[in-house]
């Protein structure tokens, strides 16, 4: 039997207008939060001021929270799947120390755009990965993806701390290490719940063509101011 082709891309159709509804809400934030700078550079802030801007700062800031949620969805029934979030969180800190080494260094904001789109089709394609998408090596493998795409949203935190008293940097390091993990194992557990109650190709499609759609308009965004 033919499947009827509206209700082929469906999927599709359904994964686009989710990640364009996200990436609206995340655009219409004042841009002053949309840029992450609740810290502003300023070297007067302390610790509440530096934890409190970690945990806001992957929660406004699209790309970095449709990342985090599709490591968490991705992870489902791996082995040990907490290396995922694990590294990515690991690897942001690293980001943002490499950033305070570093500064300045342009094109990240476009790898970092680049990185929620791979995540997004990888998410797209996971109940097709058979039973290679349970074994701990395809865990390894994706701890390794979010190692890497980690060190490039650090580095995009670190913007925000530039100047801060090492009290604030250590609190606002916490604050991403404890919001990160949050929102990737909330995830995880709200992927199980849904792939429970409805199918799990479906689930996995329809949130990795969300979370690619938001990462394809941010990228367009960042083009376009360039």
């Amino acid at each position: 039997m033919t499947t009827p082709s509206h209700r082929l891309f469906s999927p599709l159709k359904m994964g686009l207008g989710l990640g364009m509804i996200l990436t609206m809400l995340g655009y219409l934030w004042p841009r002053q939060a949309l840029a992450h700078h609740f810290m502003d550079g300023s070297s007067q802030v302390g610790f509440v001021t530096g934890l409190l801007s970690g945990l806001a700062h992957p929660v406004i800031g699209i790309d970095h929270l449709a990342f985090i949620v599709a490591i968490g969805c991705i992870s489902l029934n791996l082995p040990r799947f907490w290396l995922v979030s694990a590294s990515f969180v690991a690897a942001s800190t690293l980001g943002v120390l490499i950033y305070l080494w570093f500064p300045g260094q342009s094109g990240y904001e476009t790898a970092i755009a680049l990185s929620v789109i791979l995540v997004g089709t990888l998410l797209a394609l996971r109940s097709g990965w058979s039973g290679a998408s349970q074994t701990l090596a395809t865990g390894i493998g994706l701890s390794l993806l979010a190692g890497l795409a980690g060190i490039l949203h650090g580095y995009g935190y670190g913007e925000a701390i530039i100047g801060t008293q090492t009290s604030a940097i250590l609190a606002y390091l916490l604050g991403l290490a404890i919001i990160q993990t949050m929102i990737a194992w909330g995830s995880h557990a709200l992927g199980r719940s849904l792939c429970r109650q409805f199918s799990t190709t479906q689930s996995f499609r329809y949130g990795g063509i969300s979370i690619a759609a938001v990462g394809l308009l941010v990228l367009v965004s960042h083009l376009s101011m360039g």
